[in-house]
C-alpha cells in the first residue's frame, strides 16, 4: 500500500513577501527584487514662533506613490527632513518667527516640503503672516490688525489672526494639516489641523497635523496641536510644545513675550514592495 509519509516532493514552490523598510533618518534604499513599490514619503514639521500670542508650525507635506519603479542592484537615496526649529522669544532682541520644516525626498523621483513655520507680530509691526509650506503656518498679528494664514501647498492652510483686535487676550493662529485647515486665533484657543492616516507600516497611523497657536494666558486660551497627526500644543503663557518625531507635525507657537517656539516634528519615509524569492 503507498504511504504518503514515504513520498517525496519533486520542487518547492516559494511564495512572495512583503518587505518593509522605514527611514527616520536619511539613509539608503536597496530592494531585494525589482518591480513596483509603495512609497510614503512626509516632509518635517514647521517650527512655531516665539513671543507673544504667536502662530504655529503647519504639517510636512505628504506625497503617497504606489507605482514607484525600484530596480534590484540599484541604490536610491533617502533624505528625510528634519522639523522647522522654533522662534526665539524676545530676550532683548525681538522674538522670531519659526522656520519652515525640511523637505522629505525618495532619490530625488518624489518630494514632500517642509511644514510652513509660524509668525510673530514682534511690537514692531502690525502684522505676520503664516509662512507658506506642505501644510501653512499660522499667524499673528497686533492689536488692531489681522494678518492670514500661511498657504499650503500639499495640505491645507494655517490659520489666521482675523478678529484679532477684538479679543484681549487672543491667541496665534493654529498650524495647517495635511487634514484640515488651522484655526484662526480669537480669544480662545486656535486649533491644529487634523493630519492624515496611512496604514503601510502594518499600523494606522496619523501623519502632518499642525501646532496649536500660543495664547498669553495658561489656562483658557492657547490652541492645541492636532493629536491625530503629532502636532503640538501652542504655550499658554508659556514655551510652544515640541511637534512629535517622525510624524512632520508642526510646532506649537509661543505664549508671552519671552517664550521659545516649538521645532516642528521631523519626517519619516517608508518603502513597502514585494520580493520574489530565488
Amino acid at each position: 500500500m503507498w504511504d504518503g509519509r514515504n513520498s517525496q516532493r519533486s520542487g518547492i514552490t516559494k511564495f512572495p513577501y512583503i518587505a518593509i523598510q522605514t527611514f527616520l533618518a536619511n539613509g539608503t534604499f536597496s530592494p531585494l527584487s525589482t518591480g513596483n513599490a509603495i512609497v510614503l514619503i512626509v516632509a518635517g514639521g514647521g517650527g512655531g514662533a516665539g513671543g507673544y500670542n504667536s502662530g504655529a508650525g503647519g504639517g510636512g507635506g505628504i506625497v503617497y506613490n504606489a507605482q514607484v519603479p525600484v530596480v534590484l542592484g540599484t541604490s536610491y537615496t533617502i533624505t528625510v527632513g528634519l522639523g522647522g526649529a522654533g522662534g526665539a522669544g524676545n530676550t532683548g532682541t525681538p522674538a522670531t518667527a519659526g522656520t519652515k520644516g525640511g523637505n522629505s525626498v525618495f532619490q530625488g523621483l518624489t518630494q514632500a516640503e517642509g511644514g510652513g513655520c509660524g509668525n510673530t507680530y514682534n511690537f514692531s509691526g502690525a502684522s505676520c503672516n503664516g509662512g507658506a509650506g506642505g501644510s501653512g503656518g499660522g499667524a499673528s498679528a497686533r492689536t488692531g490688525f489681522d494678518a492670514s494664514g500661511g498657504v499650503g501647498s500639499q495640505g491645507f492652510n494655517g490659520g489666521g489672526t482675523l478678529n484679532a483686535h477684538y479679543f484681549s487676550p487672543w491667541c496665534g493662529g493654529g498650524g495647517g494639516g495635511m487634514g484640515a485647515i488651522g484655526q484662526n486665533g480669537g480669544d480662545q484657543g486656535a486649533n491644529g489641523g487634523i493630519g492624515v492616516v496611512y496604514s503601510i507600516s502594518g499600523a494606522a497611523v496619523y501623519y502632518s497635523g499642525g501646532g496649536g497657536g500660543g495664547g498669553e494666558v495658561a489656562s483658557s486660551n492657547h490652541g492645541y496641536g492636532a493629536v491625530l497627526g503629532g502636532g503640538a500644543d501652542g504655550g499658554g503663557g508659556a514655551n510652544g510644545s515640541i511637534g512629535v518625531v517622525n510624524t512632520g507635525g508642526g510646532g506649537g507657537g509661543g505664549g508671552i513675550d519671552t517664550s521659545v517656539g516649538g521645532t516642528g516634528g521631523s519626517g519619516i519615509v517608508i518603502v513597502a514592495y514585494l520580493v520574489y524569492p530565488t
